[in-house]
């Protein structure tokens, strides 16, 4: 008898532990993952604390996006420091004397931050401003619950810029 109830109870430990591991359908999985990134991009968004990897470039004149994804253009936040390292194609209307130095670079804390959330589109938008002894940038980054995001950027002495790329928690020393 005791060997009854032993079998009965492995084989329907066997049938339970095959239940929980029943597929789960794709949709169900890419629902799953989906939820999941979203979290991921929410936690970063809320942490101040991510990497935003350029792949294109669009300048405002030209027309023509520019495939950069390579190249190791990023944009790092850490609470209210940021610190970039990204191109520039556009029309600069003045320049400093001597200066060699292209692109937007810059490693300054945030001013007049915003982050605001739209639930009917899934994005996060979060803008804000760096000033230096040079220039003022003021940048919006659009990021949607999959992690791609956009970066505007307008200058007081240049063309705006726009960058399309994704963000992570990855830290990048440049």
């Amino acid at each position: 008898m005791k060997k009854v109830i032993l079998i009965s109870g492995m084989l329907l430990f066997m049938i339970g532990n095959l239940m929980a591991q029943a597929p789960v359908s794709k949709k169900e999985k890419r629902k799953l993952e989906a939820q999941q990134q979203q979290m991921k991009v929410k936690e970063l968004l809320e942490q101040k604390a991510f990497t935003f990897k350029v792949d294109q470039v669009n300048p405002q004149r030209g027309g023509r996006v520019l495939n950069v994804n390579t190249d190791g253009y990023t944009m790092e936040i850490d609470q209210q420091q940021v610190k970039a390292y990204l191109p520039y194609f556009g029309r600069a209307f003045s320049a400093d004397y001597g200066s060699s130095e292209g692109g937007v670079k810059f490693d300054q804390p945030m001013t007049d931050e915003e982050i605001s959330y739209d639930q009917k589109k899934n994005r996060t938008t979060y803008s804000f401003t760096i000033k230096d002894k040079n220039e003022k940038y003021d940048c919006k980054m659009t990021v949607f619950d999959n992690g791609n995001a956009t970066l505007n950027i307008s200058f007081l002495r240049k063309d705006p810029i726009s960058y399309q790329g994704k963000i992570d928690n990855t830290t990048i020393d440049k």
